[in-house]
């Protein structure tokens, strides 16, 4: 308030914060140091609620914008609400108590049984290896072969993800770090991983050897190295001989099941797999009916380029299901009915194809099949424990289907796998799960923190952070929150009618 005032609004600043009122130093960095985002997140809060209720009547309102942390003023004028977003306000808070109502009347289902299913320990998560595998430097950016050698650690990162002994970060996100100047010692620090597998390619006349060298970053020492030769011709020899000898490094125990899958490709056309890649990121925010349509095409033309490849079919059936939770479609039989056959068709094609089983469960947990549905997806996980989409379709699939406490553990792991790429819906779901479970604050946080880092967003999530807000007391917020959502999205149908997306959303939190 006072630099504002004295007309120094602009030195209001986090790291100015950090150091004036926290008493951090000039090494504060505030991805990894949170204080001033959680503070000013409070104080935004208790704001909040004394303008709701002692501070109803005051002529000037104080308050702090998110995106920044200076001041500003304003009259509160309750008579400028328009009357559809009072409608849509009271509705979250109607959302709010029909959900702690029927979560309380579910009692009978508090005996836990989804844990019967085999649901991993939370535990589990940190205790085995967590590997990051670096692009294979050597060859000039952009070049032929640094295509290849890119997509040589994408698969081996793909074939790891198959092994449960070990945990691998997820080839969007080395990528990201890899773009920046990154220290071994920063991936310990920031991202929790344990070794790094770091490549380079020496070009000799008649062929190219690679130095690969597998580092334990606590203790900074090279547990396995090795000179290989190689041909640009023979990665996918080249995969299967780095595979072993990394799980033999780390004395990793491969169960026969995972070994029989192991080294199987799942489609040699390039193409097919890379459409496939682009469509789930084409898909997120799904509210957007243009998204599910283009990626919905992007899976089929995977399908064409590939008949074999079980991807397409459950990714396109995925796009159906998902579609009944976000879209007024016009006939929800039918759509639910097509990602039922297309998920089949893709364990028919591929049995081992763990994201066919996923899809199969998510779509049995929207029709309110909800153990089978859960039952499918937890084998479907079973076959692709390294996955992190794969572990998000099964967190979603617990969360529709009533058990959002059990869903944290694996949409957690997704983060974990994938902790930068910042077009993921980890974040939202988790928040959702939390919503659900009660944690309205922890809620807040999720929400809070995907807005931050650029995640998606949409009037669904509008929605769920304003009827958070509401059980937090924050009525005010909340009533802004609506009525900007009301403006931004005039289109989107916030209350029921048949087939209405958001009607089954409501439906998640019971």
């Amino acid at each position: 308030m006072e630099e504002t005032l004295n007309g120094r609004k602009q030195r209001i600043k986090a790291f100015t914060i950090a150091q004036e009122v926290f008493g951090r130093d000039e090494k504060f960095d505030q991805q990894r140091d949170t204080i001033v985002r959680v503070e000013a997140g409070r104080l935004r809060r208790r704001l909040s609620n004394y303008y709701s209720e002692a501070g109803r009547q005051d002529d000037i309102v104080i308050m702090v914008p998110k995106g920044g942390y200076a001041p500003e003023f304003s009259q509160l004028d309750y008579s400028r609400v328009s009357p559809r977003a009072l409608k849509v306000f009271l509705f979250a808070v109607s959302l709010l108590f029909l959900s702690t109502v029927a979560w309380w009347l579910k009692g009978d289902f508090g005996n836990r049984k989804v844990a019967q299913l085999g649901q991993s320990p939370a535990g589990e998560l940190y205790s085995k290896p967590f590997v990051a595998i670096m692009p294979i430097e050597g060859f000039s950016p952009g070049s032929k072969e640094a295509t290849l050698m890119d997509e040589l650690a994408e698969s081996l990162i793909n074939t790891l993800a198959k092994v449960s002994g070990l945990s691998v970060m997820a080839h969007a996100s080395v990528q990201e770090i890899s773009g920046e100047s990154y220290s071994i010692e920063s991936l310990k620090q920031d991202y929790d991983v344990s070794h790094v597998l770091q490549g380079r390619i020496e070009t000799q006349i008649d062929f190219s050897l690679l130095h690969v060298t597998l580092i334990e970053i606590e203790s900074k020492k090279i547990i396995w190295s090795d000179q290989i030769q190689v041909g640009l011709d023979q990665l996918t020899f080249l995969r299967d001989q780095l595979t072993e000898q990394v799980t033999n490094a780390l004395a990793i125990a491969v169960l026969p099941d995972e070994q029989q899958n192991l080294l199987r490709t799942y489609s040699e056309n390039a193409e097919a797999l890379a459409f496939y890649k682009q469509a789930w990121i084409l898909l997120i925010s799904p509210h957007d009916s243009s998204r599910i349509v283009m990626a919905r095409d992007l899976f089929r033309r995977s399908r064409i380029l590939d008949p074999g490849f079980a991807g397409g079919p459950a990714g396109e059936g995925f796009t159906h299901a998902i579609a009944c939770l976000f879209l007024q479609t016009p006939d929800q039989r039918k759509e639910i009915e097509t990602a039922l056959e297309l998920s089949r068709i893709s364990i028919e094609q591929d049995p081992t194809f763990g994201m066919g089983w996923v899809t199969l469960g998510f779509a049995h947990a929207v029709t309110g099949r909800r153990y089978e549905g859960i039952r499918n997806a937890e084998f479907g996980v079973g076959l692709l424990p390294g996955d992190a989409w794969a572990q998000f379709i099964y967190g979603l699939t617990l969360v529709i289907a009533g058990f959002p406490d059990d869903a944290i553990g694996p949409l957690n792991k997704a983060l974990r796998l994938n902790p930068i790429e910042s077009r993921t819906p980890y974040l939202n779901v988790l928040g959702i799960a939390q919503f659900a479970a009660g944690e309205y604050e922890a809620a807040m946080r999720f929400f809070d923190t995907n807005q931050e880092r650029g995640g998606p967003s949409g009037p669904h999530m509008g929605i769920f952070r304003a009827a958070a807000l509401v059980s937090l007391g924050e009525h005010e917020e909340a009533r802004v929150l609506v009525e900007t959502l009301s403006n931004t999205y005039p289109d989107f149908q916030y209350e029921g009618g048949s087939g209405n997306g958001w009607l089954t959303m409501k439906s998640w939190t019971s």
